[in-house]
């Protein structure tokens, strides 16, 4: 029924080492490469990924990441602590009242010509900081702007002038070292040195895993983590407090270990005990580690951290054990912490991994719209309301095209619809768009030769959120539907979810970008979500790309690579179906599955190699490959092989229907004139949660119970 023409917007790479980002592909971006000195590589570098990109050197300093900086005018050299869990840039000053011991001379703002006080409204005018640190570590100063400066890669200095920093007086505690002159704050807070760069530099790069942003804890990167493995055993957080669809740990640079809450840390520490034969030794550092008597790290397991979105780390063991300095004893890099404190992905276990933040594209967590769906027979419907005041209508689910539409009255040819048809003329909010001082008509054209014409309007729509509040989307486009061919009478028009500038998530906003989810049943009713409540995570999921092609830009497409029959695995490669860049596209609107005529031959083959049953001719015309049976049982498994690794093992429901009568069973998959799309459709879709997220061109598939998933 879908893919419409109408007429009228976290992969994990290796390189030398693995890049771990969290970003979407653009041209603007930071990154960090975290390498100890005892690696190959000389420095690192925080890097835009354009020509002319500004860049530090860093150094390590026993456990934590100093960057190089100049400051003032003319230039003076600090090294201060990467942190992307702060948000001030601060260094020690002179005259200082209360400075820890630092080695290299102290920053004196009276020798800069550029360094200028801040000035704020209290009795001395100046701006007074503090901040206090997780280690309850604080600096206080006032706040000042001063010129910074660091490398390019055009080979000229990158200048920022009159950046805000600290001009730090006062400070105190353990977790100031002699060798740092301060801090560099890289959150995402308005006074990090990444967000003083400017639109120019906002922090864009390559996905892997989604970024949220918390309202309790403004500036930090949350990331989402979905378990841990030991080995080969898996600890999910599902089923513990630590789970989380929207964040449940912060990744910093400058917090040495990890801490995970004690209910989960404790599950982690057990399995690291029952691989380990080595002999415990109490934590000599205090912290309650988990150690053991050992000359070797290579007795201890392999630990691999998995974010949201399939972002899979296999951390090397120095990054998750340390030896301590006297030797002969490693301790585990994981602290248990209290549940009401914040988990932290500290700097050790991102040794080796050049990591990338992009703030632009992170996700601001708050309520999320989400719609029930209802199951007609062979698609899927979604409740909404358009107009002022709401009316309900049931339309269909449709990522194959772009126009959210609806029959109107008066009608010059509708088709017989049970619900009542949509008034314009009751909506105070409706109002026709004009083009050319003239009505903006639209003609949409489906797959199955079945049409919809009509004029564009703006209108009210109205779905449910998340907060309990309704989610209201004022003026939105839609299509008044007064002239269509016959569609089934419980359908009330298309809501059109591809990516063209028209589709409902789009006209959404940036608030939401591009995140849906559904899970489709059989039977009942579930729910279709957008924005952060959309993201797919937890164990099971795999995820594939998805292609925007020139010839169909509003599609959905992935890259099918294979099909599987049982243990026959039949490729596209070598067939005039393979591709490298999308061959297939994802429709909910649509039911069966659609391949070219000679690749669908082969898999037809090869389930008439295994299926002892007699063969049926086809009762719904379609020329489907029919067997005359009582039972799903004598039919093959069939797995679909998308890029990335994405296999997905259907159930035998989601490739063999039976017939309305019984006692006779078809393929659901079409054979179909190699011109026309392959489609990837809603039955064989059944039972998994899909999530797309445009933004970083992923499709992630869960194998859900989806009946049971709303109860």
């Amino acid at each position: 029924m879908s893919l419409a023409t109408t007429m009228i917007a976290i992969f994990l790479q290796i390189i030398t080492y693995f890049l771990f980002t969290t970003t979407a592909s653009s041209p603007h971006g930071f990154t960090i490469d975290l390498i100890h000195r005892r690696s190959n590589a000389s420095s690192s570098r925080v890097s835009n990924t354009q020509a002319g990109s500004p860049y530090a050197d860093t150094v390590f300093d026993t456990y934590e990441y100093l960057m190089k900086l100049q400051i003032g005018t003319p230039p003076f050299e600090v090294e201060a602590v990467l942190d992307t869990g702060s948000e001030l840039i601060w260094t020690q000053c002179l005259p200082c009242l209360h400075c820890y011991d630092q080695k290299a001379p102290i920053f004196d703002p009276s020798k800069s010509s550029t360094f200028k006080e801040t000035r704020c409204n209290t009795p001395d005018h100046s701006c007074p900081y503090k901040l206090v640190y997780d280690d309850k570590s604080y600096t206080q100063g006032t706040l000042a702007t001063e010129t910074v400066t660091i490398h390019s890669t055009s080979g000229v200095p990158f200048v920022m002038p009159e950046t805000i920093i600290g001009c730090s007086r006062n400070n105190s505690g353990s977790g100031f070292r002699p060798s740092s002159s301060g801090i560099v704050g890289l959150s995402r807070g308005s006074l990090s040195l990444i967000s003083q760069m400017g639109g120019a530099y906002p922090g864009d790069g390559v996905v892997s895993t989604t970024m949220f942003a918390k309202t309790a804890k403004r500036g930090q990167y949350y990331l989402n983590l979905d378990a841990v493995s030991v080995g080969d055993t898996r600890i999910e957080t599902v089923g513990t407090p630590f789970h989380a669809l929207n964040g449940n740990i912060v990744i910093d640079s400058g917090t040495p270990l990890t801490y995970f809450p004690v209910s989960y840390c404790n599950l982690v520490r057990k399995a690291v005990e029952r691989v380990v034969t080595a002999d415990r030794v109490v934590d000599p550092s205090r912290n309650d580690m988990l150690c053991y008597y050992s000359n070797t790290i290579e007795i201890f397991p392999v630990i691999t951290v998995h974010f949201s979105g399939g972002a899979d780390l296999v951390l090397d063991k120095y990054n998750m054990y340390m030896e301590l300095n006297r030797g002969g004893v490693f301790c585990l890099a994981i602290i248990c912490n209290n549940p009401t404190q914040v988990a932290i992905f500290g700097n050790r276990a991102q040794n080796n991994f050049l990591v990338g933040y992009d703030s632009s594209s992170l996700l601001q967590l708050g309520s999320s719209p989400y719609a029930d769906t209802v199951f007609d027979n062979s698609v899927y419907l979604m409740k909404l309301q358009v107009g002022t005041p709401p009316f309900e209508i049931e339309a269909v689910i449709d990522t194959g095209s772009e126009i959210t539409w609806t029959q109107c009255l008066p009608c010059v040819h509708c088709y017989k619809q049970n619900a009542p048809i949509f008034d314009p003329s009751k909506s105070s909010t409706f109002k026709e768009k004009r083009c050319h001082d003239h009505s903006c008509p639209y003609e949409v054209d489906y797959f199955d030769k079945t049409y919809t014409k009509g004029t564009l309007a703006t209108d009210t729509v109205t779905i449910h959120s998340t907060s309990g509040e309704p989610f209201v989307m004022a003026e939105t486009i839609i299509g008044c539907g007064r002239n269509n061919s016959w569609f089934r009478p419980s359908f009330e028009g298309f809501v059109g979810l591809n990516w063209g500038p028209l589709s409902l998530i789009t006209q959404m906003g940036g608030e939401y970008p591009g995140l849906m989810s559904y899970c489709f049943a059989g039977n009942g009713t579930s729910k279709i979500n957008f924005g952060t409540n959309a993201i797919v995570g937890g164990g099971g999921v795999v995820s594939t790309t998805m292609f925007v092609t020139t010839a169909r830009p509003g599609f959905y497409y992935l890259n099918l690579d294979a099909v599987s029959v049982g243990d026959t695995r039949i490729e596209t490669l070598g067939t005039p179906f393979h591709a490298l860049e999308g061959n297939i596209v994802i429709d909910s609107g649509t039911t069966l599955t659609y391949f070219p005529e000679s690749y669908c031959n082969l898999v037809r083959q090869a389930v008439e190699h295994v299926v002892p049953a007699v063969p049926a001719a086809d009762p719904t015309g379609n020329d489907l490959l029919c067997y005359y049976s009582n039972t799903t049982e004598i039919f093959p498994v069939i797995t679909m092989h998308f890029s990335g690794g994405a296999d997905l093992v259907l159930d035998k429901y989601n490739m063999f229907m039976e017939s309305y009568s019984g006692g006779l069973f078809c393929l659901a998959i079409i054979c179909n004139n190699p011109t026309q799309e392959a489609i990837f459709g809603n039955r064989a879709q059944n039972n998994f949660l899909v999530g797309y997220d445009s933004s970083s061109l992923l499709v992630s598939f869960k194998p859900t119970n989806c009946s049971a998933l709303w109860n």
